[in-house]
């Protein structure tokens, strides 16, 4: 695992140091616990949003269940 680095602002810098003491981790474990727990939930929706936001053709889902001869 490479050692990067990020710069936070104070307060949440604060609040990282009170939570490392609180429960007894390193800060790298909480920030990795935090990222895996953001990308859980953000990655496919920040990814839908950026690709509908470029320009090109776009389908809906009526026309692809009709393209795929998947209509009722």
């Amino acid at each position: 695992m490479s050692n990067n680095s990020i710069s936070l602002p104070e307060h949440l810098q604060t609040r990282l140091d009170h939570l490392c003491a609180e429960i007894d981790r390193n800060k790298s474990y909480i920030v990795q616990q935090a990222l895996e727990a953001y990308l859980d939930e953000k990655e496919d929706l920040l990814i839908s949003l950026s690709r509908l936001a470029k320009p090109g053709k776009k389908y809906s889902m009526e026309e692809v269940e009709k393209d795929l001869g998947l209509e009722d």
